[in-house]
Formats: structure tokens, C-alpha cells, sequence
């Protein structure tokens, strides 16, 4: 067997088993999710450096789909700097962005960032306000009827795309569960098939940072 062949098996392989491993870690989290089992401890994270990891660790799908990625931030004289769980924003991040290439097959995905100064308490914590994460692709989008469908776990809007995209369905399930453990709440926009899809959650701020007035 040519070197070459060898190298495309065990690549190959290692895409099967990172697969996988995804699935079972899905599962794990939706089944402690259920059981109420899921303990997430918060403290500070810097909104910067969570995009800056997605990005590294979507750098090379993006790219290999010739897609567009663009990321808008607030403007601010300070680092925005919001209270939750690193590794699991992280995860839930990941998530979106994991759909958003996998449902987008021209065009690109676009991340931003809104802060809303707004008092609210989270786990006996008095915070100045929420930040708001959009992550919007011009993917096929859904059909409005089907939108009630896509935080059931283990569930997907249509099941030709369980064949053609792969996937759990857990996505969207977990991800919706893990915000609002952090005190945060997920929303799913699209206008129809074809017409790209936007998610959107929030995560509290921990401080609020002087913004730069608008032009």
C-alpha cells in the first residue's frame, strides 16, 4: 500500500473517531443536562479571547468551504468582559459555528457582538448588563413551520439532512441548556429555506466598559 494511501486511511480514521467522539460527548452533556446533573461555576471571560478561539478552531472549515467570515465587535475603550463558564461558551460557540458551516455552502457567517446595559442578578450576582452574540450565516435557512422542531434533543427539521449533513441534533438542545444555566437565553431566527439562519444568546457582562459614542 503507497504511502500516500496509508496516510489518507489513518486521516480518515482519525475524522470517524473525532466524530465520534462528539457524539458521545453530546450525549453525555444532554443526559446530565436531564438528569440535573450539569454544574457550571462562572467567573469573569474575556469576549475577545472567546472569539479568538473560535476563530482558530474554525480557521480551516471556513477555508475549506471558501466561505467568508467576518467578526463585528462593540465599540469600546475597554475589554468587554462578560461572567460565565470559559469552556462552555466555548462550546456553545463551536456549536453554532459548527452548524452555521455545515448548512452553508456559499457566502459566509458573520459573529457579532451587542452589549445592553441592563441591571439583572445571576446566580445572587447584582451585573450591569447583557451581551448579546449573533452568529448569522446565508445557509439554507428553515421554513417557519419547522423552527419549533429545533431545540428538541436528538431532533432535526427535516430528516434528508440526518443523511446528507450528519449530525445528533443535539446542537441547539445543549447549547440552549447551557446558556440559560449561565443566566443567558437563546433565540433562532430565519425568514425560510434558502434565506440563511441567525442564533442569537446572551451571557451576562461582568463590568461594563465605556463604549465609544457613535458618529
Amino acid at each position: 500500500m503507497a504511502w500516500q494511501e496509508q496516510r489518507e486511511f489513518i486521516e480518515e480514521a482519525h475524522r470517524s473517531a473525532m466524530h465520534l467522539l462528539d457524539i458521545i460527548n453530546d450525549v453525555l452533556d444532554i443526559a446530565k443536562i436531564e438528569a440535573g446533573k450539569m454544574q457550571i461555576e462562572c467567573s469573569p471571560v474575556s469576549l475577545q479571547e472567546l472569539l479568538d478561539q473560535v476563530e482558530t478552531m474554525t480557521r480551516t472549515q471556513i477555508r475549506q468551504k471558501n466561505l467568508s467570515f467576518e467578526v463585528q465587535k462593540p465599540q469600546t475603550h475597554d475589554e468587554i468582559v462578560v461572567y460565565g463558564n470559559y469552556q462552555r461558551l466555548l462550546q456553545v460557540l463551536l456549536n453554532l459555528m459548527g452548524n452555521a458551516i455545515k448548512f452553508t455552502n456559499e457566502g459566509g457567517i458573520t459573529v457579532s457582538a451587542e452589549v445592553i446595559k441592563k441591571r439583572i442578578v445571576v446566580q445572587d450576582e447584582e451585573l450591569p448588563g447583557l451581551v448579546k452574540v449573533r452568529v448569522a450565516d446565508t445557509g439554507i435557512g428553515v421554513s417557519l413551520d419547522k423552527q419549533d422542531k429545533l431545540f428538541q434533543s436528538f431532533s432535526q427539521v427535516d430528516g434528508s439532512l440526518t443523511r446528507q449533513y450528519g449530525g445528533t441534533g443535539l446542537g441547539l438542545a445543549i447549547s440552549q441548556k447551557l446558556v440559560e444555566a449561565m443566566g443567558g437565553v437563546v433565540n433562532f431566527y430565519s425568514m425560510g429555506e434558502g434565506l440563511g439562519s441567525t442564533v442569537t444568546f446572551t451571557v451576562p457582562l461582568y463590568q461594563e466598559p465605556v463604549m465609544i459614542a457613535a458618529d
